[in-house]
């Protein structure tokens, strides 16, 4: 009579597996919302021009940089943390 046991016990780990994946055990992590930064520097270089820019600001939504120009120009969430770097 041949042994099913080793046949058993594979298709009960196989099932197991399937059922229960180490993905679908765990919570995804909650996205943090993403920090705004209104920097004020002494001097701005735009990576187009040779010449610095006084007087313009840079907003950074995470860790891209949403908009530079003058500081008339940007329009910053009030939730902003502001960083002065004209000092």
């Amino acid at each position: 009579m041949p042994n099913f046991a080793p046949l058993i016990l594979l298709t009960v780990i196989c099932t197991f597996v399937q059922v229960t994946p180490l993905a679908q055990t765990q919570a995804p992590a909650p996205k943090q919302p993403e920090t705004v930064y209104l920097l004020k520097p002494a001097h701005v270089f735009d990576g187009e021009s040779a010449q610095l820019h006084d007087g313009w600001w840079a907003l950074v939504r995470g860790e891209k940089i949403e908009a530079a120009g003058p500081a008339s120009d940007i329009k910053a969430p009030s939730n902003a943390k502001v960083i002065d770097l004209r000092e």
